[in-house]
């Protein structure tokens, strides 16, 4: 817009893949269909498009306030599921071991504030925040189609995620011929609440720590970095 104030935008295209284990009960009665434990299975993949906006105000010489959106993007997944040791009288009455799968995600909207200032000439503090709009995340509905009632309405799995959000801080010293020495804080508010809370997904909040190094030359540029996470503790009865 001018020489303070940036405005940028752009399409998100994104590829997803989702692979799904779980084990499956014998079932007996009224009639036999499975025979004994096993697994189901689903290995499912699929698109989404979405939009990001972002807007830049170098507010002084040494200040700089940042914010961002990106929006939901929704994927629709389609591929193959399977269900092993299926009895005669399953596959009589139209069940089949192996047939298709599908589903859908919503995958939040993210809202971004940041905020830097110089500290000294080689010197960059900044701070940042998200919110996480998780709570599109209600229900992960699988349709195995044919075999949906062997499941007896358990292929479909509450999830009722929360928002979300996130905080974070960090340092950047500048030295001279390019190198960039950086180090962070991040807190990440888990969205997952305990009534929803599974060994498929055991999130709990976080605590990561960050640092690293990168070069730049005239056109292109390396670097190596190092994060370790901490996870808080969590109990839940399942």
């Amino acid at each position: 817009i001018n020489e303070d104030v940036s405005v940028a935008g752009g399409l998100n295209l994104m590829y997803s893949r989702l692979q799904i284990k779980q084990f499956f009960p014998p079932i007996m009665a009224p009639f036999p269909l499975v025979s004994s434990e096993t697994t189901a299975e689903a290995d499912m993949d699929g698109w989404g498009l979405g939009a990001n906006l972002a807007v830049s105000w170098d507010v002084t010489a040494k200040d700089r306030i940042a914010a961002t959106w990106r929006s939901e993007i929704s994927v629709d997944y389609s591929g193959d599921g399977s269900i092993g040791n299926l009895t005669p009288t399953a596959k009589a009455l139209g069940y089949s071991e192996d047939g298709a799968a599908k589903t859908d995600i919503t995958f939040p909207q993210i809202f971004g504030l940041g905020y830097g200032r110089k500290l000294i000439d080689k010197l960059t503090a900044e701070i940042q925040f998200e919110w996480v709009g998780f709570s599109s995340f209600d229900e992960l509905d699988l349709d195995f189609e044919n075999n949906n009632p062997l499941f007896a309405g358990n292929n479909r799995i509450p999830q009722d995620w929360d928002d979300s959000f996130t905080v974070g801080a960090s340092l950047r010293y500048d030295f001279e011929d390019g190198l960039r020495l950086h180090g962070s804080y991040q807190y990440f508010e888990s969205p997952i609440p305990d009534s929803t809370l599974s060994t498929t997904i055991p999130d709990a909040n976080q605590n990561a720590f960050t640092i690293g190094v990168t070069k730049r030359w005239e056109s292109w540029y390396a670097g190596i970095g190092y994060s370790y996470v901490l996870y808080e503790d969590r109990n839940a009865v399942f």
